[in-house]
């Protein structure tokens, strides 16, 4: 949630999902600032919908500071992706998830067999810059 405090809704895609528009990302992101509430569940849901997932193979990469604080259960989410008959991987990228929180949220890339790296850390700054290089590589 970005435009409205502690609004589970407020999920946008700022970029429709394109080949090679990755390098375009930083523009739309530049003013995003978190506002309270997290609905990260949805916004992969969302994501993923927006891939086409059911359509063609579809990689979603969610970069998170923290659990789903909307009632949204990830690893559920992740079941229901893993399961399908279709090809969709769910990497994360954890920017301070709390280490007793981080099971709830790993859970989604898991189930997917994406990959779940974690940024908590002294030097977060190293290790976030490492963890997206390989989360970049992924995709």
């Amino acid at each position: 949630g970005h435009r409205s405090r502690q609004d589970c809704g407020d999920i946008e895609v700022l970029v429709d999902p394109q080949s090679g528009a990755f390098d375009g990302l930083a523009g739309p992101l530049d003013g995003v600032r978190g506002r309270g509430a997290t609905p990260s569940t949805n916004a992969v849901r969302i994501a993923a919908e927006a891939l086409g997932w059911r359509r063609q193979p579809a990689t979603v990469l969610l970069l998170t500071d923290g659990t789903d604080s909307c009632s949204a259960d990830p690893c559920r989410l992740g079941w229901e992706l893993g399961d399908a008959q279709h090809d969709v991987t769910v990497h994360i990228v954890d920017l301070g998830i709390r280490p007793e929180n981080v099971d709830g949220v790993a859970c989604l890339a898991q189930a997917t067999g994406g990959v779940f790296l974690d940024g908590w850390a002294e030097d977060v700054t190293e290790e976030l810059a490492a963890a997206l290089g390989l989360a970049i590589r992924l995709l």
